[in-house]
């Protein structure tokens, strides 16, 4: 008879409409690879070459403010740029008859925008994980203010998206229960990317908020999954079950394994 928690099987996920095949009869291989050295919490309060320290120099030359909570300032090295009016672009200078066009293998678009980056707190030692209640509230408030701000922006150029989202009541507990667990889970800071999706500018009702927390694939804390063949050129595939992850995570202390 199948099980699903120990025979592989393609999960589908509704959200995107993927599958993601998982085979959780792989946690038990054994594994003669490359090991990570665990990361420590011993870092310093300050440190004197952190560009994102208060009062440090930044890699484009600007100096931080000696700000005392949640700052945000344009991104050194943006990923795409502010437009120019004054500049117009070279890949598109002009309207191209049909016999102008390039093919399709050519074709490119100029594309502009603004990044921003957000200091969560002074102290250099601190992730969400063990910041307070109200140092999380102060992060939500500053995402909100850049979804506000840059939404206005968009709407006077025909609407856009910014990947920030609207303050919630209760949000920020939720956020540090979710990381605290992260960090408990192998007892030591967890690596990972977190992405948030909301409504687009002009909004849209159809639209609703939900984040995304994905850390590097690691089966234990010095030992990743690494994305390799059948991953890049098959499919989608996890070692983990959904129930089986989610399990482990509830079980887990809520008081952060530094502070305890």
């Amino acid at each position: 008879m199948f099980d699903a928690a120990n025979d592989a099987h393609r999960r589908y996920n509704p959200l995107n409409g993927t599958h993601v095949l998982v085979s959780p009869h792989r946690m038990n291989r054994p594994w003669n690879g490359q090991v990570e050295e665990a990361r420590g919490v011993d870092l310093p309060v300050y440190d004197p070459s952190c560009h994102l320290c208060p009062g440090n120099k930044r890699v484009g030359g600007e100096v931080n403010p000696p700000y005392s909570g949640t700052i945000s300032f344009p991104n050194d090295y943006p990923a795409v740029l502010p437009p120019s009016p004054l500049s117009p672009s070279p890949l598109s200078p002009s309207p191209l008859t049909p016999s102008q066009k390039p093919h399709a293998l050519f074709a490119a678009h100029p594309v502009s925008g603004r990044c921003r980056v957000v200091c969560f707190h002074p102290r250099h030692d601190l992730t969400l994980s063990r910041m307070s209640i109200p140092e999380i509230e102060a992060v939500i408030r500053a995402w909100r203010d850049i979804y506000h701000e840059q939404g206005k922006m968009l709407l006077h150029s025909g609407g856009g998206y910014v990947q920030i989202f609207e303050e919630d009541a209760g949000l920020a507990t939720v956020l540090k229960s979710l990381l605290v667990a992260y960090d408990n889970l192998f007892t030591t800071p967890f690596p990972y990317s977190m992405g948030i999706h909301q409504s687009p500018h002009p909004l849209n009702p159809a639209s609703h908020l939900h984040f995304h927390f994905y850390p590097p694939l690691l089966r234990s804390a010095s030992v990743r999954k690494f994305v390799v063949g059948f991953e890049m050129l098959a499919e989608a595939q996890r070692d983990l079950t959904p129930e089986a992850a989610a399990e482990q995570l509830r079980a887990l202390p809520k008081t952060h394994y530094a502070e305890g």
